[in-house]
């Protein structure tokens, strides 16, 4: 990919997850999306300001941005550090209780 398609394939799912969020409350990444992210992980700059971007195009209020921002941050620290969620952790301990 050339850098000016890494950046409209940003910005477009920039603005599709934000859509996605406005009609559902969360956002989903397929595999696909999570591998695409990590290759253009250098421009997350990017990326960024063009979710924020379509936050202020989507919605008024600040509390739904905020919102939106967490979620996807956590989402992007997931995929960039490959790092689990306590919740992960916790469901990982637990299951390992139970086999004993």
């Amino acid at each position: 990919m050339t850098h000016s398609s890494d950046y409209q394939w940003l910005e477009h799912k920039a603005e599709y997850l934000v859509c996605m969020y406005r009609r559902t409350g969360d956002i989903v990444l397929t595999q696909d999306d999570i591998k695409d992210l990590k290759e253009l992980k250098k421009h997350h700059q990017v990326f960024m300001f063009a979710f924020n971007g379509a936050l202020n195009q989507y919605f008024y209020y600040e509390a739904d941005k905020r919102k939106a921002r967490a979620l996807i941050t956590r989402k992007l620290a997931v995929i960039y550090f490959e790092k689990q969620s306590l919740f992960s952790l916790i469901k990982q301990f637990l299951k390992s209780l139970f086999r004993r």
